[in-house]
């Protein structure tokens, strides 16, 4: 079911990319405007909820459905997917943990940016700027809903449904998964800067889905844990993708013959 609902995430989101595409003007004008950005995308987050659309709500409402679903099923799911690990697997795990704690997407953001400096290509600077926000946003987020949950991963009890609450043992960090959630919202955002590379949006789906796969194989997380994490890293790229394309479409450039200028609409 959970592949089923990624699946379904991505459909929706190439549906979506209409209105969440970001345009091809500079977002980011300074590294201070860059820096300055955070408060404002964290706010704009938060405030995600009042601006869903009707798909937006049956979105929310079937991933809540499914998200119910696991959950109550977590410990027999948990011991379904945790056979025996296989030399492959062991092969594997260290990649899968790599693409989802930045040793793998942060240098690709790096690159990223040098191309778009190298090439002149403001879009991949853009895009790599956005990807580093998200990561680090993301980072974020999943710390805040670890505390504000504690609860306990499968290494520490084997009861699934031990939430300890705020402030209270922080040895307890299972939900969400960390590295599914960032992992899906870098997917999300390189997918929205680049939607006429379908492709690359498969691809970076396909390595975030590999690193769901991998916490669950790790055995450091639940199901229900990793699929928070995807719905959230996705949920957070979509927001960061809306409030680039905010501000896109608050900058614009005037020229004719004699002037040039740069106006800014505040809304």
């Amino acid at each position: 079911m959970c592949f089923v609902f990624l699946l379904v995430m991505f459909m929706h989101f190439e549906v979506a990319l209409a209105q969440d595409t970001v345009k091809n003007e500079s977002v980011y004008p300074s590294i201070s405007s860059y820096l300055l950005s955070f408060p404002g995308q964290t706010i704009h987050a938060l405030k995600m909820p009042a601006r869903f659309s009707s798909a937006d709500w049956t979105l929310v409402a079937v991933s809540g459905l499914s998200f119910g679903f696991i959950l109550l099923n977590d410990e027999a799911l948990f011991h379904k997917l945790n056979g025996p690990v296989s030399s492959e697997d062991r092969k594997i795990l260290p990649w899968t943990n790599a693409l989802g704690n930045g040793l793998v997407a942060i240098p690709a953001l790096a690159a990223l940016y040098l191309y778009g400096e190298k090439k002149t290509d403001q879009l991949a600077k853009d895009a790599a700027l956005a990807g580093l926000q998200v990561f680090i946003l993301s980072a974020g987020a999943a710390v805040a809903v670890k505390h504000l949950t504690h609860r306990a991963r499968p290494d520490q009890l084997a009861e699934p449904y031990h939430w300890s609450g705020p402030f209270h043992n922080f040895q307890h960090e299972s939900f969400p998964s960390g590295h599914t959630m960032r992992a899906f919202a870098v997917a999300t955002v390189l997918s929205g800067y680049y939607p006429e590379k379908p492709g690359l949006g498969l691809a970076l789906y396909g390595l975030a889905g590999l690193t769901a796969i991998g916490r669950l194989k790790s055995g450091e997380h639940w199901p229900s844990d990793v699929f928070a994490g995807a719905i959230l890293g996705y949920a957070l790229g979509r927001s960061v993708l809306h409030f680039n394309r905010r501000l896109s479409s608050q900058i614009q450039i005037h020229a004719d013959g004699n002037t040039l200028g740069m106006i800014i609409r505040l809304k």
